[in-house]
């Protein structure tokens, strides 16, 4: 319902300006610190697949760099003037766990109109996953959610999709849609086939690209991408481990960021690729992935960028955001 853009910085301040040549400036429409206190800081940000009509937002955020249940998932609304403005005491608080150094927290609606949601494994590099999360489905870290925000369940402030694929097992997350990420940093669902792409950065020698199907395990910590053993002898989540679609040594990549299925119609070579790049080096590629055949990946720029995320335009466009 809008040409409007948002931004959102680390520091937890969210930005919005009109998307054409005139816009000299840019309009404050939310500071999460006035909501989590002095440390908080900005993972995420999804709109309600009705937004144009229910005005609601969805923001990962951290109030503390370690604390437990200091990552939350909450709910705001968003006032209808021209210039976007969130209501801070309009908060609703879904879902929390544990914030540490791999938090996750990408936000995205799928195309069956419930809410994905990506943790990672909470803590500092090394050692590898000392919490061994990575292959627990008790809780909710290294994992990509899935939750209804339209209902509740009476214990919670939202529900769980009856396809969820872990709820009949013995103590499992029942928001678990696939487990055994180290820290899923950005995912997106590509808006032709319904897919779900997810980048996760790698330990000490491998970047990984995934994409995710349901009840999937992707091995961490068991594994580093397809070829690094990392805790071979720790006991493994209930499903066979799935090697990533792409992974980068890190000769080339060493902290990988998920990005889009180009959809536009500016780069047409591109069309139907996976774009996506890497933090340190600031390269890019384009990954062709179709069901039964050999996948094409193709190096398509060298940048001086700190690729952190990417965003995608009505129009499919594709764009890359600089750290800096």
């Amino acid at each position: 319902g809008s040409d409007r853009w948002w931004i959102v910085e680390l520091e937890g301040k969210f930005w919005t300006f009109k998307n054409d040549n005139q816009t000299a400036k840019r309009e404050l429409a939310l500071d999460l610190k006035q909501v989590g206190g002095p440390k908080a800081r900005a993972y995420g940000l999804a709109f309600h697949p009705n937004f144009e009509i229910n005005r609601q937002i969805y923001v990962c955020y951290i109030v503390d760099p370690k604390k437990e249940n200091g990552t939350i998932v909450s709910e705001f609304r968003v006032d209808k003037s021209d210039r976007p403005v969130v209501d801070p005491k309009s908060e609703r608080v879904l879902i929390r766990w544990l914030s540490g150094g791999h938090n996750g927290g990408s936000l995205k609606f799928g195309p069956d109109g419930f809410l994905y949601i990506s943790t990672g494994d909470a803590e500092v590099p090394s050692p590898p996953d000392p919490l061994n999360t990575g292959q627990d489905i008790s809780d909710l870290m290294s994992s990509i959610l899935r939750i209804d925000v339209d209902r509740a369940d009476g214990r919670r402030n939202y529900a769980i999709p009856s396809e969820n694929p872990f709820q009949e097992h013995e103590g499992a997350r029942p928001e678990i849609w696939a487990f055994g990420f180290r820290n899923p940093w950005r995912m997106s669902f590509d808006r032709e086939t319904g897919d779900l792409w997810v980048g996760d950065v790698g330990w000490e020698l491998w970047e990984m690209i995934f994409r995710v199907e349901r009840g999937g395990n992707y091995g961490w910590s068991i594994m580093e991408g397809s070829r690094q053993s990392v805790k071979p002898n720790n006991p493994r989540g209930p499903a066979p481990i799935t090697p990533p679609i792409a992974e980068h040594p890190h000769t080339e990549a060493m902290s990988i960021t998920g990005g889009f299925v180009y959809r536009g119609d500016r780069l047409k070579d591109l069309k139907g690729a996976y774009l996506y790049g890497d933090y340190v080096t600031g390269k890019m590629w384009a990954l062709r992935a179709r069901r039964g055949v050999p996948n094409v990946l193709d190096e398509i720029a060298t940048s001086s960028l700190r690729i952190i995320c990417y965003g995608e335009g009505h129009d499919g466009e594709v764009y890359a955001v600089d750290y800096a």
